[in-house]
């Protein structure tokens, strides 16, 4: 479920999606306890060039930039990571063994609540 939309300062848009157990808590479901929320980026707001940036959320909210950090909001936290937006990467630490722009949870989110 789309929730919030970002213009960063290089034209690109990111957006937070809140996953599958956003709409079953909505409706007062209990849901899985599955973090499947995820965040994307378009490049120059493009849809058709979407890029995931992190996963494993737990039905991520607010989005925010300040200076070199995305920030996200999320049921029970707020966390920051790096932001790279010339590679449209987020939390990526240099030699990590994952896959470019894609983030897992906790690898290097810096929890601020």
């Amino acid at each position: 479920m789309p929730r919030f939309l970002l213009q960063g300062d290089h034209g690109e848009i990111l957006l937070s999606d809140s996953g599958e157990d956003a709409e079953a808590a909505a409706v007062g479901h209990v849901g899985g306890g599955r973090h499947d929320g995820t965040v994307y980026v378009f490049p120059n707001g493009d849809v058709s060039r979407r890029k995931t940036l992190l996963t494993g959320l737990n039905r991520p909210y607010g989005l925010a930039l300040w200076k070199q950090y995305l920030y996200v909001g999320e049921a029970d936290s707020i966390r920051r990571y790096p932001y790279d937006p010339a590679h449209m990467t987020a939390g990526i630490r240099r030699g990590s063994h994952l896959s470019e722009g894609v983030q897992q949870r906790a690898l290097d989110a810096q929890p601020l609540i």
